[in-house]
């Protein structure tokens, strides 16, 4: 496994292939959303729903929180979808490149 690290905004390469990914991605999240507002216990359904359902999303946790995200390499890195559940309870998208600390 890589050692991975975020980078900073949305700047991504427009190929039809991230296009896919992306859209593929974010109709997933879309397909087992079902609120306005997220508490905690729905955002674990959530993350949940979304990992039984469909293939390719990882399921992580740091400080930030429970974090179950999905990428597609590119270059030295991948460019991931991520949904963060954080110690608020808070449900978030985070959508970023992530890259090779170590290069």
């Amino acid at each position: 496994m890589r050692n991975l690290a975020p980078g900073k905004g949305g700047h991504f390469t427009a190929t039809q292939e991230v296009l896919d990914f992306f859209v593929e991605a974010l109709e997933e999240v879309r397909s087992v959303w079902d609120s306005e507002i997220v508490d905690e216990g729905e955002g674990k359904e959530i993350q949940r729903q979304l990992a039984d359902q469909y293939e390719g999303w990882t399921s992580v946790r740091d400080k930030f929180g429970k974090k179950l995200y999905k990428g597609i390499d590119f270059q030295d890195g991948q460019y991931r979808v991520t949904l963060v559940l954080n110690s608020y309870g808070e449900l978030k998208l985070d959508i970023r490149q992530w890259y090779d600390a170590n290069a």
